[in-house]
Order: C-alpha cells, then sequence, then structure tokens
C-alpha cells in the first residue's frame, strides 16, 4: 500500500509479512538493502527496543512522533524469530501524520517502508506518481490523497547512533538530539566520595553505550565533580585512588573543584552525596541525592580502607540503580 507520512508517501508492506523485504525489492529494484522499520506508536517501537543504552528511549520519545529516521545497530532490536535482519543497522520511523498511525495501529509489529519512486529516482510526485504507480497493480494508493501530502515535501531526516551521533540526510542542530545529560556531583571535599563517583559513573556509561569516555561527550553525557567546601586543586584521597585503581578507575590525576567554580557550567542535574550538599542549591536547580533510593552516601574521610571499600560498593549500587532509570522508557 502506498500510505501518506509527515514526509514523502512511502511503499509499505507489513513488517512480518513472507518476504517482506524482497516484495519492496521487487518494486523499486536496485540491490538488496534495508527498508525502515515505521510504527503507528511508541509502544509498538518500545517492543522493537525494549532495552536501550542510557538516555536513548527518553530521546526518541521526546522526539516521536515526528520527521525522523533514527538508524540504531540491529544488536539493540529484539526481533521476533521469524524475522531476520542481516543488515547492521535498523532505521525506525514513527511519523506525525494521523492517517498512517490509524492504518497501521492494528499492527505492532509495523510496517516496512521506502519512498514511492524507482531505485536511483528521486521521491516521486504528482502526475508522475500517478503513472509509476498505474504500472504495479500489486499497489494499493488508498488512502494516500494529494491534498493531504504537500507536492514539496522532503524525505525525513537521518539520524545514525552507532552509536555515535550523525547525521546522514538533512540539516539539524545536533545537540538537540544529544541523549545525554550533564551531570554534577556533590560532597564535601571533592577528594573521596565525590571523584570516584564520577570515574565509576563514567565508566557505567560507556560501557553501556560502547563507547570510551570520549566518546561520551559526543552524546551529551558530561560528568563533573565538585565539593561544596574543596580546596581547589586538592588531590584524591590516597584510600579513593587505591579503591579505584581496583575497580578499574585512574583518580592520581584529580584535581579538587570548588562549587562556585563548578556552578559556572549549564548543569541538567545536580547529585549530592548527602542531604547538606543540595541546601545551597535553590529550587530552580534539578537536584537529587546520588542514590535514587534517598540513602547518603556515608563520608569515609578519616576511616581505614574498609570504610573506603564499603564507599566504593554503595557507589556502584547507586549507579546501576541511576543508569537503569535512565535506560527505561517513560511511563
Amino acid at each position: 500500500m502506498v500510505l501518506p507520512t509527515d514526509t514523502v508517501p512511502g511503499l509499505a508492506v507489513l513488517a512480518d509479512a513472507s518476504a517482506a523485504d524482497q516484495i519492496l525489492l521487487d518494486i523499486k529494484g536496485g540491490p538488496p538493502r534495508p527498508w525502515s522499520l515505521h510504527f503507528s506508536n511508541l509502544p509498538s517501537l518500545q517492543k522493537h527496543f525494549p532495552v536501550l543504552p542510557p538516555g536513548l528511549a527518553r530521546l526518541l520519545a521526546r522526539k516521536l512522533p515526528g520527521p525522523w529516521t533514527f538508524l540504531l545497530p540491529t544488536a539493540w532490536a529484539k526481533f521476533p524469530s521469524s524475522r531476520l535482519w542481516p543488515w547492521p543497522l535498523v532505521g525506525v520511523r514513527i511519523p506525525d501524520h494521523a492517517e498512517l498511525q490509524e492504518v497501521l495501529m492494528p499492527f505492532p509489529q509495523g510496517a516496512l517502508m521506502s519512498s514511492v519512486n524507482p531505485h536511483g529516482h528521486p521521491p516521486l510526485t504528482g502526475e508522475k506518481r500517478t503513472q509509476w504507480l498505474s504500472k504495479l497493480p500489486e499497489v494499493l494508493s488508498a488512502p494516500l490523497e494529494e491534498t493531504a501530502q504537500p507536492v514539496d515535501s522532503v524525505a525525513s531526516t537521518v539520524l545514525q547512533m552507532t552509536p555515535t551521533l550523525q547525521c546522514l540526510r538533512g540539516n539539524v542542530n545536533l545537540d538537540s538530539f544529544r541523549p545525554g545529560l550533564r551531570i554534577l556531583i556533590l560532597c564535601t571535599g571533592n577528594i573521596c566520595r565525590s571523584p570516584l563517583a564520577e570515574a565509576l559513573l563514567k565508566q557505567e556509561l560507556a560501557a553501556s553505550w560502547g563507547l570510551d569516555h570520549a566518546g561520551l561527550e559526543d552524546l551529551g553525557w558530561v560528568i563533573r565533580s565538585a565539593g561544596v567546601f574543596a580546596v581547589r586543586g586538592g588531590s584524591a584521597s590516597p584510600h579513593s585512588v587505591a579503591v579505584g585503581e581496583r575497580l578499574g578507575v585512574d583518580l592520581t590525576g584529580h584535581q579538587a573543584t570548588s562549587l562556585p567554580d563548578a556552578l559556572e557550567e549549564p548543569w541538567d542535574l545536580i547529585l549530592g552525596m548527602g542531604p547538606n550538599h543540595l541546601e545551597e542549591m535553590g529550587r530552580e536547580r534539578k537536584k537529587a541525592l546520588f542514590c535514587p533510593q534517598g540513602t547518603p552516601i556515608a563520608d569515609p574521610y578519616g576511616g581505614d580502607f574498609g570504610a573506603y571499600e564499603q564507599m566504593a560498593h554503595d557507589l556502584q549500587g547507586a549507579i546501576r540503580k541511576r543508569v537503569a532509570q535512565w535506560s527505561a522508557w517513560p511511563s
């Protein structure tokens, strides 16, 4: 069927139809290639991508429906056993078009869609599209109406996350498509808890995305730490350095940052080790305890190595909960 979208009309085949890929290939010609999956709503998309790296599900929920095609690694998808997807990437869309959403609503498996044109040609419009479709008796044109689809429509913007972010088609400000958050982590002196929390959180986020730490900032994940009473330039405590080394993070180059210096930058979220670290933040700032369950992380300063090991254990538990929250689809 030919369906209207919020960009250009598309040739649509139910995604679980027998030889659905081949049907589109026979119509359009050219070499075998992947087609974009189009869904009617977010729940249908969520069934195919139940678990995504931190921040991505919330980005998709914020941007869709809309004129965007997101290219995601196939490894992130959960396809039915009968659905083979031999390509490394899969394009997903939820067009902001009521008629298309109504047609696809009964089909949570979605539709494979491609623009209305033979391979190698731009999308057809007006009489040229009508003439080409008239030669394809197996294609239904309803409910496409010329009045519902502007002649000057352009194809969707294509954004690839592999997992680095790139715009492959269209012209957009990539900053609005970065799924990460700018997070400031606070403790008292920025030498024990918050430096280790910063390093371990970066480690967990990078592992979730399959990136190194440098790649996190390209996705918008900016993680820093500071102390409400920090002495600028102070080193991490020896026990924190030693615990961090055991956990695979290096704190030897850490230099403490004071709270006034840190607040010169914008932050999406400020996380405090205890309630006292958030008292001066004011209502206008989004803030919370580092542990999502609201349990303060005890200060090990002055304690033995075991106190620092317990601190690291508590930080890791809080980080796992935080990352799980950021990975979840909004309710």
